[in-house]
């Protein structure tokens, strides 16, 4: 006889641990976006206080349309640079939470399997063809689940080329 109850505190605890995990993947994301945003506001006041500072000093309109377009470039790149780290540290939390969700489905298969072993072993005599059928099922479920998964993946690879082969290459010019 299975002790049912132990089983099931033993799956509680583990999604309970799981939620926690998500929980602190989801705190430590937003930190790091905070992290990201702070970093690109302060980077934005400093140079619009150099570029009023720049503006105040204009004697001669020549002078105003070269501030103009000195301006644009540092507001492009940064403006990249931002948009990449942005992507970067959701894609980092996009990863772990998919490392745990990943992680999770396989417990829950293995204590699924457990549990539906143990209830198999006390089948009634004669039902072996039903629980031949129930585990093709299960195991044609995993599968549809392992190509899910490998599509997954696929899609987050072809997402971050894309991504990558977008970013215009970062010019310098010096003035």
């Amino acid at each position: 006889m299975t002790n049912f109850p132990q089983e099931l505190n033993t799956v509680a605890k583990a999604q309970i641990e799981g939620v926690i995990r998500a929980a602190t993947l989801a705190a430590d994301g937003a930190e790091k976006i905070a992290a990201v945003q702070l970093k690109a506001a302060k980077s934005s006041f400093d140079d619009s206080v150099k570029q009023m500072k720049a503006l105040a000093s204009v004697k001669e309109a020549a002078e105003l349309q070269a501030l103009g377009a000195k301006f644009m470039q540092p507001d492009m790149e940064r403006a990249n640079a931002y948009a990449k780290e942005l992507y970067e540290s959701v894609a980092a939390s996009s990863s772990e939470f998919a490392k745990l969700f990943e992680d999770q489905v396989a417990s829950v298969n293995k204590q699924a399997i457990v549990a539906v072993d143990a209830m198999l072993k006390n089948a009634p005599a004669g039902s072996e063809p039903m629980v031949a059928a129930f585990k093709q099922m299960m195991g044609m479920a995993h599968q549809a689940y392992d190509g899910f998964m490998q599509s997954v993946h696929t899609i987050g690879n072809t997402v971050e080329a894309n991504i990558a082969a977008a970013a215009p290459a970062p010019t310098s010019r010096k003035k």
